[in-house]
């Protein structure tokens, strides 16, 4: 690990459709949703039949979850928090991701993501917990004797 670093004040929105199974195109139309309000996704999450997305900003969400409720259900949380845990080598197996959820302890992740690159771990969680979240994360990776 080489840093941690965490962001309060983000919005989380998650879509559930099952139209979104084995249907080509449909997460671009749902991202031109945010392309048409102006808004940038920041962490991104997909299943068969499912995508969350935080938003930084939060200027345009009515319009936005009107939109988006057109492909399925929409629901959203307005008091997210992110942690990000940067290190080379995260995604080499899975020892590193299974300690930081381990730190969490009671923490509740409501979403999680791997970088394409495999060197930045996202948590989603709440906004009040990024403080207790970083200061756990901190002391498995940065406290621990060698």
């Amino acid at each position: 690990m080489r840093a941690i670093a965490g962001k309060r004040a983000t919005t989380m929105v998650k879509l559930r459709s099952s139209r979104m199974l084995l249907a080509p195109g449909f997460l671009r139309r749902v991202f031109e949703v945010f392309e048409t309000h102006r808004t940038s996704v920041d962490v991104v999450t997909t299943s068969e039949v499912s995508v969350s997305v935080t938003l930084d900003d939060a200027t345009n969400l009515a319009a936005i979850l009107q939109d988006l409720a057109a492909f399925g259900d929409v629901s959203v949380s307005p008091r997210a928090g992110l942690i990000a845990i940067v290190g080379a080598g995260i995604s080499d197996g899975s020892m590193a991701i299974a300690q930081a959820i381990a730190a969490l302890g009671p923490i509740q992740v409501h979403m999680a993501s791997l970088s394409a690159t495999g060197i930045n771990f996202t948590l989603v969680i709440d906004d009040d917990q990024v403080i207790p979240a970083m200061q756990r994360l901190h002391a498995t990776f940065f406290e621990q004797p060698a």
